[in-house]
């Protein structure tokens, strides 16, 4: 499965643990083999799902909210393989450490991005590159 697969599996586990939930944050190291996902529930509750390749969920209730984050309105134009199309022709390479897919709260009013970053072992300088899932625009975040 790939990385937006593994977010449909996590938000069809998250549903039926409570149907009124809706997707906050969905986050994988590189290389795609686990997506974890928090989603908004009732009463102001949190559900966090895990999905690794082979399809298989792992649902965890919390009774506080996850913050910082506007829900995901789904479909969204690009997938998370596509928006590295539009980050490797933005001239980045393909070391980043791992991806989120979010839709940050503000103080700037951004669509769902797909948050990458990247990390340089020797230096310890952390990056955050962006692709826009609506128009596959590219840009640093700080």
């Amino acid at each position: 499965m790939n990385f937006n697969e593994m977010v449909r599996n996590c938000w069809e586990a998250a549903k039926l643990s409570d149907p009124t939930a809706y997707l906050l944050v969905a986050e994988s190291p590189a290389g795609i083999k686990i997506v974890k996902a928090v989603f908004h529930g009732a009463q102001n509750s949190s559900i966090i799902v895990s999905c690794n390749q082979e399809g298989d969920t792992r649902v965890q209730r919390v009774n506080t909210p996850y913050m910082d984050c506007l829900p995901i309105r789904v479909p969204v134009p690009i997938s998370q393989e596509e928006s590295l199309t539009y980050l490797y022709d933005a001239k980045h390479s393909d070391e980043w450490k791992s991806v989120t897919f979010r839709k940050p709260l503000g103080p700037v009013p951004y669509n769902a991005l797909y948050i990458y970053t990247y990390s340089n072992d020797r230096t310890g300088v952390v990056s955050y590159w962006a692709v826009d899932s609506t128009d596959g625009s590219v840009f640093q975040l700080f």
